[in-house]
């Protein structure tokens, strides 16, 4: 498991970190298809629309922002390994 830095926005700067780690566990969830490059550290809008299917597909709000605290629902248990239940 792992913990965002900072919140994951359109319209904010984003650590690189964080931008890579939501991308691999986007990706486990089948939200996320691996690239033919591979996943890089760049925000972009593939993984925000990844995670607006993820947020639609467990009920919470749909606004494609992945908060350092998220409130925590009834999740599938593959799900607490992005950092979507803090």
């Amino acid at each position: 498991m792992f913990k965002l830095k900072n919140t994951l926005a359109r319209d904010i700067a984003a650590n690189p970190k964080d931008v890579v780690n939501v991308k691999n566990g986007l990706n486990r969830l089948g939200f996320f298809p691996a690239p033919s490059y591979g996943f890089t550290e760049y925000p972009d809008e593939r993984m925000f629309a990844a995670i607006e299917a993820l947020q639609s597909a467990t009920g919470l709000k749909r606004d494609g922002l992945m908060r350092v605290e998220y409130q925590c629902r009834r999740l599938p248990s593959a799900v607490h390994s992005l950092p979507i239940c803090r």
